[in-house]
């Protein structure tokens, strides 16, 4: 079944390279990608309910597009294809900073994305901290990361972490490889959303049998936005 036939509701937020190791043509290569992820899911803001986030990162973030817009297919494209190429540091902790930020105040029952591009290991100065540090803050938030790591100079481990705070990683040998990654990628995120869901309704439907609840469920509700609700809550 494809993507479009779900009508998904989640919020994603793309962190992506921007750095001086990645070549002006393969920061092109992350503009499509970020372009192909959002039409295999199909959660462009002004068509669906998801929310779409965009932050180029350097020596620092910046949030080129924040999750209150709800532009158009076209207009969104339009902002990628003029993301700023910074070409200073690659500092993914104040990246992992930014976006644990932007997402610890939005508080809905949607599932939470992070999809971060990466084309070596975060730049080692004074006071910056690990990937696994850096990463912590932003799991408490309830968001799934997924790292997409580019190139030879890229051990996957790296970023994978454990526990609580394992991240989902694919490596891709290059830039001109992320089309391919981005199809892999689209049926995890898929993947994701389905067992967040699974379990926010299990819990609903635990929660109306410990209360004594008559559970309702809707005769119109369509998987995976299904809709289980307790009378009288």
């Amino acid at each position: 079944m494809r993507p479009y036939e779900f009508n998904l509701t989640m919020y994603v937020l793309f962190v992506i390279d921007s750095s001086a190791e990645v070549t002006p043509s393969n920061f092109g290569l992350e503009k499509e990608f970020i372009k192909s992820l959002i039409s295999q899911l199909n959660i462009y803001p002004a068509d669906s309910g998801s929310r779409v986030g965009i932050m180029v990162y350097s020596d620092g973030p910046t949030m080129v597009l924040d999750f209150q817009n709800q532009e158009s297919k076209s207009s969104l494209e339009t902002i990628i294809d003029n993301l700023p190429h910074l070409r200073g540091a690659r500092r993914i902790d104040r990246a992992l900073k930014a976006a644990t930020d932007a997402l610890r105040d939005i508080n809905v029952d949607h599932p939470k994305f992070v999809v971060l591009v990466a084309a070596g290991r975060q730049t080692d100065e004074p006071g910056s901290q690990t990937f696994s540090a850096a990463v912590k803050p932003l799991h408490r938030t309830g968001t799934k990361i997924h790292v997409m790591a580019v190139g030879d100079k890229v051990d996957p481990s790296y970023f994978q972490g454990d526990g609580k705070n394992k991240s989902s990683v694919i490596s891709v040998p290059s830039f001109l490889d992320l089309a391919q990654g981005a199809e892999r990628l689209s049926t995890d995120l898929l993947v994701d959303y389905g067992r967040l869901l699974l379990f926010r309704v299990s819990l609903n439907f635990l929660l109306c049998i410990l209360r004594g609840d008559q559970l309702v469920v809707d005769a119109n509700c369509n998987v995976p936005e299904a809709s289980f609700l307790c009378a009288g809550s």
